[in-house]
């Protein structure tokens, strides 16, 4: 109880110091290739994959010192992919936290960890996965960032810390045919708008 009265107490105080942002944000995720490997390759199988650009949307909450920006995003991401023919659709929660330096007005440069919940749809006629579970994530993302009044730019790298390998499964005959990782590095550009 201690504990949780002294990090409410310097929270509070934290933000008394610095000048508190929240708004919403948006913007475009380019997605790098899927990192698939084929064992076999069934009759009916005509490509391998094609990227395909996703986005994301969601709010944001700032506290703005001096020359640092601690910065929290809570949003929805999703890409796709053509495996075979048929749309691969990855939907994620995504929580990155930055910290940002003002380099020259208006340009920031930050970094921080992501956090990363992750949802794979199962329903395809050419291919099935196996035994995949939604799942937690981590990574890490760094950037740049323009403002300019309540617009924000950004444009930042994210990449995972942790991968998981699924198979690829014939639906005939349940056999794997491949594998490929579904936690991807991206590049990301967004747009924040301040609301306060």
């Amino acid at each position: 109880m201690k504990r949780l009265i002294f990090v409410l107490l310097c929270t509070i105080s934290i933000c008394s110091y610095g000048q508190f942002e929240f708004g919403l944000q948006g913007g475009l995720n380019f997605s790098e290739n899927l990192d698939l490997s084929l064992t076999a390759i069934p009759d009916d199988f005509n490509d391998v994959s094609e990227q395909k650009t996703g986005w994301h949307a969601g709010f944001f909450g700032q506290i703005n010192f001096a020359v640092f920006r601690l910065r929290s995003e809570l949003q929805y991401s999703q890409t796709q992919t053509s495996i075979n023919r048929e749309n691969f659709t990855v939907k994620t929660i995504d929580l990155p936290l930055t910290l940002g330096y003002k380099i020259i007005p208006p340009l920031s440069v930050f970094a921080g960890p992501v956090f990363q919940y992750q949802m794979l749809e199962d329903s395809f006629e050419n291919f099935r996965l196996q035994d995949f579970e939604n799942s937690f994530g981590t990574g890490i993302h760094l950037g740049i960032r323009a403002y300019f009044k309540k617009i924000g730019l950004d444009f930042r790298y994210e990449r995972p810390f942790n991968s998981t390998e699924i198979d690829l499964l014939d639906p005939r005959d349940q056999t794997s045919f491949g594998r490929f990782n579904n936690r991807e590095n991206q590049w990301i550009l967004g747009i924040s708008v301040q609301l306060n």
